[in-house]
């Protein structure tokens, strides 16, 4: 096999995974797995230890500090669960280390490929809700966690996946040369992903959309551009606000599940919002130790007990966690888990901006809304889609742009 033929079959593989990773958690950690064994055995990149460390060591920080954390952690089976939970922060590195050169094309390749899973994806879920509908008079099958069930997905996440494809969308109609049927397209995409990310987001998944989209009509109103196409861009941009404004008729739905007989101390609780308020303050509340956390593998049984101690049996019923990725890394790791937090989240954000790369800013933003609400690294699904962006940005910022000076800001 020459050299040719194995770039080829290593990046069909990498797409492979990619494609899958809305479709199929356990066949997308298969391929991962499977591309990972290939690129140490076809690909030649000399540099790839110094580029693993140089592009995730910061990465490779993190997942440190959560394994430092089982040396003061009680459930070590737990705690391993988490650490085999997160190995995406080791093994994504790794793999793009291989990759010797990661240019545009490459880049924009990967998201299409990426984006075409989430419309597969999106399908499967689509289709299986009519039929239930239709079949089984079922039309409980559109709502939320039922929706996504049928791919053993997590609505949330899912909904990361619609509202980043919709951005990667907006972007390509806006900043990359598109024929006509390809626009065309591009504007079907972006309407059913909207329909689609009102079946399974959640409200900071609304807030992240409509300021992402409010950017691109902005864009569109006040630069220079063709008449037609700022028409056609401003009324399709109109629609899809229109669309995200237009709240799913089952928004209202965290605490209508709840079970009859709450504890007292939920009674006066109106929405999700006074939800998150609870536990973010019964968190903090029941953290021993700010500077390490009380462990890795603690965190449920901790929250658990504090819950139960203080009449908030509900959620300890469903092990709820933080709903807040800074609270909830700052109860299991302490501060030094939320210094590592922050440095993986801002650095693909400060490479963005010193770069002026406007597809990254508007990719990592989100990540800041969704870590308020939301534990988006407490799932496989939300970690890999985070460090596999995190890799593409940080390699091709590093590799094909410019510096710009932040004193020119």
């Amino acid at each position: 096999m020459n050299k040719q033929s194995k770039e080829i079959s290593f990046r069909f593989f990498l797409l492979a995974f990619v494609f899958f990773i809305p479709i199929s958690q356990n066949l997308s950690i298969k391929l991962l797995i499977l591309t990972i064994v290939l690129s140490l055995i076809i690909v030649n990149n000399v540099k790839w230890r110094y580029e693993m460390i140089g592009n995730g060591g910061d990465l490779l920080l993190y997942f440190g500090i959560l394994a430092g954390g089982l040396f003061y952690t009680d459930d070590l089976s737990t705690g391993f669960s988490v650490l085999e939970k997160n190995l995406s922060f080791i093994m994504v590195p790794l793999l793009f280390s291989r990759i010797d050169i990661l240019d545009k094309e490459l880049m924009n390749r990967i998201f299409s490929v990426f984006t075409a899973g989430v419309i597969v994806a999106s399908c499967i879920c689509l289709g299986h809700a009519v039929w239930r509908d239709v079949y089984e008079h079922y039309p409980s099958g559109y709502y939320y966690d039922q929706f996504t069930a049928v791919i053993d997905s997590h609505p949330t996440y899912m909904a990361y996946y619609v509202c980043f494809s919709i951005i990667f969308l907006l972007y390509l109609i806006s900043y990359e040369p598109n024929s006509k049927m390809k626009k065309i397209l591009i504007i079907l995409g972006i309407l059913f992903l909207s329909c689609i990310l009102m079946l399974t987001a959640g409200r900071s998944t609304f807030v992240s959309m409509l300021m992402m989209a409010s950017f691109f009509f902005l864009k569109l109103l006040f630069e220079p551009h063709p008449i037609k196409k700022k028409l056609r861009g401003i009324s399709v941009t109109i629609l899809l606000l229109f669309i995200i404004l237009f709240q799913s008729p089952y928004s209202n739905r965290i605490f209508p599940n709840f079970p009859n007989g709450r504890s007292p101390s939920l009674d006066q609780i109106k929405g999700d919002s006074w939800e998150r308020l609870v536990l973010w303050k019964s968190s903090i509340d029941a953290s021993s130790n700010i500077l390490v956390g009380v462990g890795t593998g603690d965190y449920t049984r901790v929250m658990n007990e504090y819950y139960n101690a203080h009449g908030l049996s509900q959620f300890a019923e469903v092990n709820f966690n933080a709903h807040n990725q800074f609270i909830q890394i700052l109860f299991s790791n302490g501060i030094l888990g939320l210094f590592a937090l922050i440095l993986i989240m801002s650095r693909p954000i400060f490479l963005s901006v010193r770069r002026q790369n406007i597809f990254g800013m508007l990719t990592f933003f989100p990540f800041l809304i969704y870590g308020i609400s939301e534990v988006f690294l407490g799932r496989y699904q939300g970690i890999i889609f985070f460090v596999l962006l995190h890799q593409i940005f940080v390699k091709y910022l590093n590799q094909n742009t410019e510096k710009f000076s932040m004193k020119n800001l």
